[in-house]
């Protein structure tokens, strides 16, 4: 400010003397009391009389009195921009405040209490999991007799198999695919409910027979127990579609009625679990059945014939204890 003010002064003074300089003096006996000496760049020297000199003095004040009514306006403007900036910030720290003795994030949301869990890495981010349940069952019946069962002759079994491959794309969480095959397989003979003379129910050459062919996408979080490297949880977040198809019939010869049958199934739920680790790169998980909404088409062809369908939706969110499945999982 003080660099502009002095060449503001500098140019009018010059160009005021300029122009109010009279003419040359001859020599210096000419020179009035009264007057001013102003020496130019030639070195001649000019005289300037009392009213020029005033006239000069005027301007110069009159050019410092604008260059400071400039700045005064320059220092006001940037005291509210000061003030209007400060306002503000007292504004957002104060919502802030009420905010955070609200318990609210910055999103407006409830905050989460921190409850001391400790972020133990369980399983290190860049690992890869592999693994796997298989499960098998048959059994065979003659002649048995159970309660108002009477003379059942048949034989089936049941067989599964689900291999899952993950990675850990961070501590203690993966993401992986799974697939899956069913197949259900029943051989009933014969078959007698007896519930009294007057209510007997009798089947014979009951066959069933069921292909299921699965793929699903989860995700899933570990948690260890207290400070333990061997034993933690898990939960395991799925979204599993099936396809499957199968037949049923009963009766022989003339007396034959079959079925054919297509199901699609969309299941989304979670699978909590429990792993404990037996060599430092493998571990024997627990886990019970999925749990959540479960979306299943039905479409059968009976005789060739006749055709039917049904959609069925569920929801369940119960622990089947009986539902329990156990498998290897190994870290790599």
């Amino acid at each position: 400010m003080i660099k502009r003010l002095f060449s503001v002064l500098l140019l009018a003074g010059c160009s005021i003397v300029h122009l109010h300089a009279q003419q040359p003096v001859a020599s210096p006996d000419s020179l009035s009391a009264d007057s001013i000496v102003y020496t130019g760049s030639t070195g001649q020297v000019y005289q300037l009389s009392e009213t020029a000199y005033k006239k000069i003095h005027a301007k110069l004040e009159e050019e410092v009195k604008k260059e400071a009514e400039k700045e005064a306006k320059r220092a006001e403007k940037e005291a509210k921009r000061k003030a209007r900036l400060a306002e503000k910030e007292a504004e957002r720290a104060a919502k802030e405040a009420a905010r955070i003795a609200k318990g609210l994030t910055p999103s407006g949301r409830p905050q989460r209490i921190d409850r001391g869990i400790m972020q133990t890495v369980f399983i290190p981010k860049g690992q890869w999991m592999a693994g796997g349940t298989v499960s098998y069952s048959e059994h065979e019946e003659d002649n048995l007799n159970f309660l108002v069962i009477k003379d059942v002759e048949g034989l089936g079994y049941t067989f599964n198999i689900s291999p899952y491959v993950g990675y850990f794309f961070r501590d203690n969480v993966a993401a992986g695919i799974r697939a899956g095959y069913n197949r259900t397989y029943l051989d009933l003979g014969n078959f007698n409910l007896n519930l009294g003379e007057d209510f007997n129910i009798n089947l014979k050459d009951l066959y069933y027979l069921e292909h299921e062919y699965e793929v699903s996408g989860f995700l899933r979080t570990y948690m260890p127990i207290g400070r333990s490297k061997i034993f933690g949880l898990f939960n395991e977040v799925r979204l599993t579609y099936a396809y499957g198809t199968g037949k049923n019939s009963t009766g022989s010869g003339t007396e034959y009625d079959g079925t054919f049958e297509r199901t699609h199934n969309l299941q989304i739920g979670i699978a909590p679990g429990l792993t404990a680790f037996i060599t430092d790169w493998s571990a024997v998980e627990v886990s019970v059945g999925v749990m959540g909404y479960n979306f299943k088409w039905q479409k059968q062809t009976t005789n060739q014939i006749e055709t039917g369908s049904r959609r069925t939706s569920s929801g369940n969110f119960k622990i089947n204890l009986f539902s329990i499945n156990i498998g290897m999982t190994f870290y790599l």
